[in-house]
């Protein structure tokens, strides 16, 4: 994935983000439209845990370990405010 996976990912949260704030969207779409993000950050966190392992196509090297642990990070916590606003 690489830096721009990274940048599309933070991208598309924060244009998320930015539309909770503008429409007030009915909770049963939020909670649709959080449970489709959470799914697909979880698919993140599961491509992101292989290249770690080194199971793909272009794995991450072992003295990157501090990026690979970074980019688990974000991709847990990314999931963990999306379950969050999937109770508003």
């Amino acid at each position: 994935m690489g830096p721009v996976g990274e940048y599309l990912k933070t991208l598309i949260l924060e244009r998320v983000r930015r539309a909770r704030g503008r429409f007030s969207m009915p909770s049963i779409a939020w909670t649709i439209v959080s449970g489709l993000v959470v799914i697909g950050f979880m698919i993140y966190l599961a491509v992101d845990t292989q290249r770690m392992m080194g199971g793909s196509s272009c794995p991450i090297a072992p003295n990157e370990y501090v990026y690979a642990s970074v980019q688990l990070f974000v991709d847990i916590l990314f999931i963990f405010l999306n379950v969050l606003g999937m109770s508003r």
